[in-house]
């Protein structure tokens, strides 16, 4: 009865205004983030401008630059490479081959990324966790979080009661789902296309498929499979992810990230603004001089038209014209200001915007992305805890499935890829140097880095002092630029040119 209950709450939950706001916010920032947001513009200019006057213009949506698109790419790099996945038995020290071998046959790797960009989207975003009975092994599912409800646990607002999972069928894949035996569903027509609606239930007791109307379909309606053999209760076979810590009982976090919708919105309205602007300025409005009565009624009814001439009737007038003068430049930086103030405020830069690569060394260029690699430490932490939950459904999900056998109270441990700056030799040189001067590092720590099956400091030393006695027997008759004694290659090269400048 209790979980009878919870699942007519999560059916009002889902039929409730505020929960509909939320999921077409968050369906409008997808749909800007693949580049389909023309709409939005069109909506915008048209609150700005005189219909008579909108249709005149010419709309420039800005897609060779969706700022939205490019912050969201920029910061999503926790998954550029793939993270290294261990499960350990109890013990904490032994590592699960099971859980390896079943890992490596999921497509965690190729999902996780996905999951990277739609959290940074939409602030979050949710992995399902399917068993492939047919092929034995586990899949993971990147999904949308506008088309996920959830009923909050009250003692634990950050947990999940209970799950409500919309999915879209397209006619020609109904004969691969099981779903599509209801002949009372109703379909809906878009594009000559039929598409079924269908919605997965999950709580701790039970799993339902529901119509589009959602009403549960007949015959599928099952107990949660899923039992964890710790705390005896169902799991829920999905993982939320998040971007940052949520704010006390706000799940989904759904004002973060206005700022970057609203502004790509603007910025595409402003080079619409720009166009018209550069046809302004190349063109006069010609006009005529004198008016007679009749004359004045049309004009007071008249849209004005920069580029369209007004046409007066007095035999007397005079024809003329207005030339219009503007600042081009003045407005392009304001559109780069926006650009950067949102850029700044997401914590990403755009160097091809203010520097020339060509002209920042290798060092400058790993400093300028300094706060991609703060945005990807902010992050890890919060994607540790959800996948340690993932990871933890998993081998529930797979021994029961599969009978994997992997120990439930084991430990998982993930290790993401760490970017390492790109340094030229040059930049890499100075600094070394300055290390040195300051005894911040040892001339034997740059030498295990280059010879890294080199692992004890004796055998360092020894080879050090090797190379030293060789090159001070055979530097001076070594063929190459001369190089003084301290290493300092560009000091012998400035020496041997004002040696040739004194013998002319």
């Amino acid at each position: 009865m209790a979980f009878t209950k919870l699942f007519n709450q999560t059916i009002e939950q889902i039929n409730n205004a505020a929960d509909r706001d939320r999921q077409d916010s968050q369906e409008k920032r997808l749909s800007m983030y693949l580049d389909d947001y023309k709409t939005e513009i069109e909506a915008l200019i048209a609150t700005q401008f005189h219909k008579d006057n909108q249709d005149r213009l010419y709309l420039m949506v800005a897609n060779y630059y969706n700022l939205f698109k490019k912050i969201v790419n920029l910061k999503s790099v926790l998954y550029k490479q793939e993270a290294k996945r261990k499960w350990y038995k109890r013990d904490g020290k032994t590592e699960d081959d099971k859980y390896s071998e079943m890992i490596e046959k999921t497509n965690i790797n190729s999902v996780m990324p996905t999951t990277n960009k739609l959290t940074n989207v939409n602030n979050t975003s949710v992995n399902r966790i399917i068993a492939d009975i047919t092929n034995k092994r586990i899949l993971y599912e990147a999904i949308p979080s506008e088309n996920i409800s959830v009923i909050q646990d009250p003692d634990n607002p950050n947990k999940i009661k209970s799950l409500l999972h919309r999915v879209t069928i397209k006619d020609s894949n109904l004969n691969l789902n099981v779903l599509a035996n209801n002949e009372n569903i109703k379909a809906v027509a878009e594009d000559d296309d039929t598409l079924i609606i269908r919605y997965f239930y999950w709580d701790e007791e039970q799993y339902k498929i529901l119509d589009g109307e959602m009403n549960p379909i007949k015959g599928n309606i099952f107990p949660n499979p899923y039992k964890d053999p710790v705390t005896k209760k169902g799991i829920i076979p999905y993982v939320i992810y998040h971007n940052m810590e949520q704010v006390a009982g706000n799940f989904w976090n759904e004002t973060v990230g206005q700022d970057l919708y609203n502004g790509t919105l603007q910025v595409n309205v402003f080079q619409t603004y720009q166009n018209n602007l550069m046809k302004i300025a190349g063109y006069r409005q010609l006009f005529m001089t004198g008016i007679d009565n009749d004359e004045q009624k049309k004009l007071n009814n008249k849209v004005t038209d920069p580029l369209q001439p007004i046409v007066l009737s007095d035999p007397k007038g005079k024809i003329e014209a207005i030339p219009f003068v503007t600042s081009l430049k003045e407005y392009q930086d304001s559109i780069h200001d926006i650009i950067s103030e949102i850029a700044d405020n997401h914590g990403v830069e755009f160097s091809s915007r203010t520097s020339s690569a060509q002209k920042m060394s290798g060092l400058a260029m790993s400093i300028s992305q300094e706060q991609i690699n703060n945005i990807r430490e902010e992050q890890q932490p919060l994607y540790r805890v959800s996948e340690m939950e993932q990871a933890r459904k998993t081998v529930i999900i797979s021994n029961k499935e599969f009978n994997t056998a992997i120990d439930v109270e084991g430990k998982f441990s993930i290790d993401f890829y760490q970017e390492e700056p790109e340094v030229s030799l040059k930049d890499k040189m100075e600094y070394d140097k300055f290390l040195l001067s300051k005894n911040l590092k040892s001339i034997i720590d740059i030498y295990k880095e280059i010879d890294p099956d080199t692992t004890s400091d004796d055998d360092a030393i020894k080879r050090i002092e090797e190379n030293k006695k060789q090159n001070d027997e055979l530097m001076d008759s070594f063929p190459f630029s001369p190089v003084d004694k301290e290493g300092n290659e560009e000091e012998g090269q400035e020496e041997e040119e004002k040696e040739n400048e004194e013998n002319g």
